[in-house]
């Protein structure tokens, strides 16, 4: 659990939906959790090593 897990929970509901709803890539949908859970940590101020 990172500090902005509602972030994560919030890009992982909505990427998923999204594409289980238009029946596309999964790997897209975590590419997309990740970009939004690391710049809501950047954001925050904490350092991010990907």
């Amino acid at each position: 659990m990172g500090p902005n897990v509602n972030v994560a929970y919030t890009s992982f509901k909505d990427a998923f939906g999204a594409a289980a709803k238009n029946k596309s890539d999964f790997t897209a949908a975590l590419k997309t959790m990740q970009d939004d859970t690391v710049a809501d940590m950047k954001k925050q101020g904490f350092e991010v090593a990907e």
